[in-house]
Formats: C-alpha cells, structure tokens, sequence
C-alpha cells in the first residue's frame, strides 16, 4: 500500500544583489548600489496518488454451521441433556452451546496488509446494558478483549484460532469467505459438562457439589436468560 508523501515545496523568492565599493583613503568615497532580479517560477507540484487498499469485511451473520443441525441457529441454550442416571435428570435435551457467524474478506490486488482479523464480543441484558456471566458457571470462548480468526500475510490463509473454543474454516477460496464456529460451555464450577450429564452428577452431600449448590448455579444461568452476544470483526495489524 503506497503511503502518501508530503513533498516539499520549494519556496523562492527574489534575490537582491548589492554591490558595494569604496575609494582608496584621501579620495571621496561613494557607494554603488545596482540591484538584479532573478525570477524562478513554474515550478512542478507532484503528489503520490492514494491507493485504497484497505482489507473489507462484510455480509457477516450468525447462524447455522456446518455439521450442526439447524441452520438458522441463532441461540445459545444451557439447557439439560437427555440422562436418567444422574442426580439432575431430563427427559428432554434442550442444549445447543454452539453457534456459526459467516463473513466475507475482500482484498484487494497488490495488498501488504500483514495482521488478522480478530473477533470482541459484548454481553447485554434484555434493557440493552452491560452484562457479564460468572466464568464459573459458563466457559465463553469470547471472554478475552480479542480472539485472533484468521491471519493474513501477503493475501489471505486460515490458521489455527488461539482461543479453545472457537474454529475456522475457509469455505470458498476465491471469494474469502469464511465460516467461525464458537463453542461455550459450562464452567468449571460444573465440571465442564452438563450437570445433568453422568451417574455421578450432584449426588447429595458431595461437599459443595450438592443439589442445593448446583440449584443455585442454575439459578444464577437462568438469570442471563435474554441476554444477547453483539460480535464486533476488525482488522489488527501486526506489529
């Protein structure tokens, strides 16, 4: 990409020649005062030409992913799996902790653009405020500031995403398209699986992992029900 250059221009202005001459000691002195004008002009203004070669990300969307069963997904639901055996049962699996957006990356010919684009995520109530989910209860892949999607060097490539939870894939490479499948989950507090999940799940007077405890948990989830995932893409470059 051509940076524009501020060139100088070269200011001139008219030059003054004085002469000035004295007569030897004894004899009357005078002064000889001639002046020349020397005029410069039409000089040439040049400027670099501005070349746009900014990275385009556009039509993103949620939905469906490949794979997954309905393709205008557009939920997240810590509901229950369907288990009999545990402490926390359901005869119904409600569940779906994974969803797609899809994005289009323009280049244009000749980039140098060296960084990535990276994907910042907002959590709001149902009032449109700012939210924010215990990390205990709920693993979110988009908790960081910035999760790394794809990284481009001299064009575009795919690259293995550093956050756990989130996977790339480039869906048609001629027109850049890309297809980012994020995977949440529950926290640590539950083990990382479903608490309705295993014959070991909450039995009553395991420390703090006891029905009363994992009621409260769920209690604290279903507290986030509305909420909503605003996801920002951008471009970063790379130091």
């Amino acid at each position: 990409m051509k940076k524009i250059k501020h060139k100088k221009i070269i200011a001139v202005s008219v030059i003054s020649l004085v002469a000035v001459a004295t007569a030897g000691i004894g004899y009357a002195s005078w002064v000889i005062s001639q002046t020349n004008e020397a005029k410069i002009d039409q000089i040439q203004v040049t400027a670099d030409n501005v070349v746009d070669n900014r990275i385009t990300i556009k039509d993103a969307a949620v939905g469906g992913y490949a794979g997954g069963s309905n393709e205008n997904d557009t939920t997240l639901n810590f509901g229950p799996v369907a288990d009999s055996e545990g402490s926390i049962t359901s005869a119904e699996a409600t569940e779906d902790l994974t969803f797609a957006i899809h994005f289009t990356v323009e280049i244009p010919e000749n980039s140098t653009f060296n960084g990535s684009i990276v994907a910042g995520a907002e959590i709001k109530d149902e009032a449109g405020s700012a939210s924010s989910w215990d990390s205990n209860y709920i693993f979110n892949p988009l908790a960081s500031s910035k999760v790394t999607l794809v990284n481009i060097a001299s064009g575009i490539a795919t690259a293995v995403p550093e956050t756990t939870g989130v996977k790339v894939t480039l869906k048609e490479s001629t027109t850049y398209t890309f297809e980012a499948v994020f995977t949440f989950g529950w926290g640590a507090y539950f083990g990382n699986k479903n608490p309705a999940e295993g014959e070991e799940s909450y039995i009553t007077g395991e420390g703090d992992k006891t029905l009363d405890k994992a009621i409260e948990a769920l209690e604290t989830i279903y507290g986030y029900n509305n909420d909503k995932i605003a996801i920002t893409l951008s471009t970063e470059a790379t130091n």
